[in-house]
């Protein structure tokens, strides 16, 4: 007798409503303001093996994203490590995932250029991840961002860089790169 282990659609459509759910309940909290509502719904046990749940987390720590949400200073603690280590889970939890592999792009870049780590290596890596990632769906609007910002800063590109910063901010608009 054959059996396969499979979950049933209506318990997968019930997670995934449930995750929804949660999505909007921590967008209100941060937009609100409240941040630290924001990361105890997305730190919630059922949110652990959420690709955009542990994301979203890491925004909420990254100090660029506290940046353009305004958030007032001293009330909300950053923590670039902590943003970085959580925007790899959330790769690691949904491979291609494109947010994620877009933001993890930016880090490397700068890294590079920082001095943390070879630029050459770096800059080839973040290039890497970016083209992967545009492979996958060039309609996310931090990728678009993404290759904007590094063809405007990095590359000199001043031409080149305004359609992906427009198609970023249209796509993105709160994105923290085209604010």
């Amino acid at each position: 007798e054959f059996r396969a282990d499979v979950t049933p659609a209506s318990k997968v459509d019930t997670a995934k409503v449930r995750m929804d759910e949660l999505l909007s309940k921590a967008r209100r909290h941060i937009e609100s303001g409240d941040i630290p509502g924001a990361r105890e719904v997305l730190a919630a046990p059922e949110t652990a093996a959420s690709g955009p749940m542990t994301f979203m987390l890491a925004e909420t720590y990254d100090p660029n994203m506290l940046a353009s949400w305004q958030t007032a200073r001293g009330s909300t603690s950053a923590d670039a490590h902590k943003a970085r280590a959580l925007y790899e889970k959330a790769l690691a939890l949904q491979p291609g995932y494109v947010p994620a592999m877009a933001v993890l792009a930016d880090i490397i870049h700068v890294r590079g250029f920082r001095g943390f780590d070879d630029e050459t290596v770096n800059f080839a890596e973040a290039q890497r991840l970016r083209l992967a990632a545009a492979a996958i769906d060039d309609s996310v609007g931090e990728l678009q961002s993404s290759i904007g910002v590094t063809r405007l800063y990095w590359q000199d590109d001043f031409l080149g860089s305004e359609r992906y910063l427009a198609r970023g901010a249209e796509l993105a608009p709160h994105d923290g790169q085209v604010q």
